[in-house]
């Protein structure tokens, strides 16, 4: 069952990542916050960042993912994953690999 894959890979990436503050996924449908302070659960940026254009964490995560071939769709403080319907355990895994390695860029940022 993939939704199974990906929903535990998520919560390994939760535990492994200090800026991820919270995982959620069903079927082959997840998000995943970012908090710059997880105990308070403060995100890195607020809506006001993004009426004003200051640029968001977000975008920075899903930048590093997407120069390795990976594309998220990005909000105020989480991106979403959801991966073609037509997918191999190999592609999710390859995929969430690169998301793990892209939130390297909010865990250099966390307080």
């Amino acid at each position: 069952n993939l939704g199974a894959v990906l929903r535990r890979r998520l919560e390994e990436i939760k535990e492994k990542h200090k800026s991820v503050g919270d995982v959620r996924s069903i079927g082959l449908f997840g998000a995943v916050e970012l908090v710059k302070d997880r105990e308070k659960k403060t995100p890195f940026n607020t809506y006001e960042d993004k009426m004003k254009g200051n640029p968001l964490m977000s975008d920075k995560v899903a930048k590093a993912a997407m120069e390795k071939g990976v594309y998220l769709n990005t909000w105020v403080s989480h991106f979403i994953i959801a991966p073609r319907i037509i997918i191999n355990k190999e592609d999710l895994s390859l995929g969430l690999d690169v998301v793990d390695q892209a939130l390297d860029v909010s865990d250099k940022e966390v307080i």
